[in-house]
């Protein structure tokens, strides 16, 4: 009896999880936008593969990408991508699995463009991250390079626009509180207070040593 239970209740959340319609999967356009340009796939997830003297993939090999990608094939994969990928799986969004929805049933928002105001305020605000990360968390109420890092991305466009995606990070407004309101991600229970690292908030363990 729990073998046929088991059996009907399984087919039924697989026909509860099933869909007819194709789920449509924006872009923000930036492949086909540099794709012939001076900066090809500029814009691009380029992890692993390898780049010239400033950093920029060669076209070459995200194209092999792509073909393994489209191709579906692991073997296809091994021997399209270089010996240094170490891409664990670069087919796996085209997996079929067997519980819950389909990976290609699940979307997301397009990030925005890699020439936008809006990717230019992440980028300006990843850059403060990285200057201001000897300052203490508790400090960032009195800290003149906090109150300066606030001051810069409050007066960006990129960072007030109201219409960017709320999927990465929450639009700043006008006049930033730099000790609650700086480097936050719109996410529950993040905005409220100031910054509290996880690593003095949990006990910690270094080699298996519990560190208070």
């Amino acid at each position: 009896e729990r073998i046929k239970y088991t059996r009907e209740m399984t087919m039924e959340l697989m026909e509860s999880e099933a869909v007819d319609e194709c789920t449509l999967h924006e872009t923000n356009g930036d492949e086909e936008r540099y794709k012939n340009s001076d900066f090809p796939y500029i814009g691009n997830f380029h992890k692993t593969l390898p780049t010239n003297e400033y950093g920029e993939v060669i076209p070459e090999e995200y194209e092999n990408l792509l073909k393994c990608i489209e191709s579906g094939d692991v073997e296809v994969c091994v021997d399209v991508l270089p010996d240094s990928s170490r891409l664990a799986n670069p087919i796996a969004g085209i997996y079929v699995v067997s519980q819950g929805k389909q990976p290609f049933q699940i979307v997301v928002d397009p990030p925005p463009t890699i020439a936008s105001a809006e990717m230019a305020c992440q980028y300006v605000e990843v850059a403060w991250m990285s200057v201001v990360r000897d300052v203490p968390f508790a400090d960032y109420g009195v800290s003149p390079l906090i109150k300066q890092a606030a001051s810069d991305i409050q007066n960006m466009k990129g960072c007030q626009n109201q219409g960017r995606n709320e999927y990465f990070w929450r639009p700043y407004h006008a006049s930033i509180d730099p000790q609650t309101e700086l480097f936050r991600l719109d996410i529950f229970g993040t905005t409220r207070g100031p910054i509290v690292s996880q690593f003095l908030y949990h006990d910690i363990y270094i080699d298996g040593i519990p560190i208070k």
